[in-house]
């Protein structure tokens, strides 16, 4: 395997678009509510904090699932992320190949997950290959890892020939 087996995950515009327009509409409800919130009207002092730190729990959560890079490992392949790691063992991959943006924007749906908040992450249904775990964070540079149990992963390694051909020699060797 090559020496670099690290690969990046970069944001595409929608991600950066859908996160800047995500920080600054709740950083405007934030300071909203604490501003405005009435301060003689019988509601507690704490009540404005609690609700301005609320808001921003489910933004935190999500950063926790999206990827912050790949890593094609003697094990198999890695999904870094704040949260838990994905590993995806070379014996359970039968294939991985790579999906252009068209096929994506034409065909995949959400089901649970975040779709554009600091990446693509959760389950999606997609035609052809059905409910699928999704853990990219640009959809120009797709690749999709089959599996032998479970469903298909898509992940968006920057350097994604690169990845590909690599990954692909590490299967023919299993």
């Amino acid at each position: 395997m090559k020496p670099n087996n690290e690969y990046s995950a970069s944001w595409d515009g929608f991600v950066w678009g859908v996160t800047l327009f995500t920080i600054a509409l709740l950083g405007c409800l934030a300071v909203g509510l604490l501003w405005l919130m009435p301060k003689d009207e019988g509601v507690p002092t704490w009540v404005g904090p609690v609700m301005a730190v609320g808001l921003w729990l489910i933004p935190l959560i999500t950063l926790f699932f999206v990827p912050r890079g790949y890593v094609l490992t003697d094990q198999g392949l890695v999904v870094r992320r704040f949260g838990r790691d994905i590993e995806v063992g070379w014996g359970e991959m039968t294939m991985i190949e790579p999906r252009d943006v068209a096929w994506w924007k034409s065909l995949g749906v959400r089901v649970w997950g975040d779709g554009g908040l600091f990446g693509y992450a959760g389950l999606f249904w997609t035609r052809g290959l059905g409910t699928v775990k999704v853990s990219a964070t640009r959809l120009d540079r797709l690749v999709v890892v089959h599996q032998r149990r479970g469903r298909p992963l898509i992940i968006s390694p920057d350097e994604r020939e690169a990845f590909i051909e690599a990954a692909q020699q590490r299967l023919s060797d299993v």
